[in-house]
C-alpha cells in the first residue's frame, strides 16, 4: 500500500534516508501503508481550491518543551488540519511499535520503528501538499531538510506559520521521560516514548535555527514565526507563554520577561554566551 502514496511530479525535501522501509517484512510495509491511509483519508476531501492559499504549521523547537502539546491543541482547534507528530502520533500508535513496546520494552521498540515513524510523518506531509491540503507537522524542525522543505512549501502556495518551543534543561529533563509524555491527554496511551538525557545537547541546535526562521519571516511575509516559553505557571501546570513574533515582516516583543527569559534559555543550553542574539533586525513594534 505504500506504493500509493506519492506527492505527485514534485517531491518535497524530507531527511536523506535511502529507503526507510528496507528493514521490514512485507506484512510490516502493509501495516505501515494502512496506517498512513488511516491518517490522512479523512482529510483528503478537504484540499482546497488552487485558487486558495493551504497553510502549513510547522511546530518545532528543543526537547520536552511541550511541542506535542501545542501540536494537539492546534489540531482540536483547525479541523481540518491532518497532524503528523513524528513521536506521539507516527510512532506510539503504530500497532507494531505498541505491540514491541509492552513485549520487549521501550528501547527494542523504538530501534525497530523509529524509521517506519519518519516514514510516516514524510507521507502525511507529502499526501497533504499533493492534495493541496492544510496540515500540522511537529517535530524539531532543526533537521538540515527544513529549509528545503518550507522553500518548497511556499513555492507550492503555503502560507507557513512556524511556531517554536523552548524551555529550561530542568523542564527539558523533567518532560522527556515516557510517564510524563502525555500529561496533555486526560488518559494515558498504551505506549510512550522517551529520550535519554543526553539527548538534551540537541536544545543548542534550536537557538541557531530560531535566528534562521526569524530572519526568513522579516524577508518574506507568507512566514510567521512565533516563538513560545514552556514554564511552569503558579498551579504547577506548564504553559506556553508568546515571547515575539514576525508577522508581515514586522518583529513584535509580545512578553518582555519571555524574551529574556529565551535569552538566558539560549545561553544557558549552549554552556557560554549567546554569540548570535536574537535581536530585531526592524524597529520593535509595540
Amino acid at each position: 500500500m505504500t506504493e500509493g502514496f506519492s506527492a505527485g511530479a514534485r517531491v518535497l525535501h524530507v531527511d536523506p534516508h535511502q529507503d526507510l522501509l528496507t528493514k521490514y517484512t512485507p506484512e510490516e510495509r502493509e501495516m505501515i501503508g494502512t496506517f498512513v491511509e488511516s491518517r490522512v483519508s479523512p482529510y483528503l476531501n478537504h484540499g482546497l481550491e488552487l485558487s486558495e492559499r493551504p497553510l502549513a504549521i510547522l511546530v518545532g523547537g528543543m526537547l520536552g518543551a511541550g511541542k506535542s502539546h501545542m501540536g494537539h491543541v492546534l489540531a482540536k482547534e483547525s479541523y481540518p488540519f491532518c497532524k503528523a507528530d513524528v513521536n506521539d502520533d507516527c510512532l506510539c500508535e503504530l500497532k507494531g511499535y505498541i505491540d514491541d513496546y509492552l513485549s520487549k520494552g521501550f528501547q527494542a521498540a523504538y530501534n525497530k520503528w523509529r524509521e517506519a515513524s519518519i516514514f510516516i510523518a514524510q507521507k502525511i506531509i507529502e499526501t497533504m501538499t499533493a492534495a493541496n491540503c492544510s496540515f500540522i507537522n511537529v517535530s524539531t524542525a532543526t533537521g538540515a531538510h527544513v529549509p528545503g522543505q518550507i522553500d518548497d512549501l511556499l513555492q507550492r502556495g503555503y502560507q507557513v506559520v512556524i511556531k517554536g518551543c523552548a524551555t529550561t534543561p530542568e523542564i527539558s529533563r523533567e518532560n522527556i521521560k515516557a510517564e510524563n509524555r502525555f500529561r496533555y491527554l486526560p488518559s494515558r496511551p498504551a505506549a510512550s516514548f522517551e529520550l535519554p538525557e543526553e539527548h538534551l545537547e540537541k536544545n543548542k541546535e534550536w537557538s541557531a535555527r530560531a535566528i534562521y526562521f526569524k530572519q526568513l519571516a522579516l524577508e518574506n511575509p507568507l512566514v510567521l514565526f512565533e516563538q513560545y516559553v514552556l514554564r511552569r505557571g503558579p498551579e504547577g501546570h506548564f504553559e506556553h507563554v508568546l515571547a515575539f513574533k514576525v508577522e508581515n515582516g514586522v518583529f513584535v516583543e509580545v512578553d518582555h520577561g519571555a524574551c529574556r527569559e529565551f535569552d538566558k534559555i539560549c545561553l544557558e543550553v549552549n554552556h557560554g554566551p549567546y554569540r548570535t542574539p536574537l535581536t530585531p533586525s526592524v524597529p520593535r513594534v509595540a
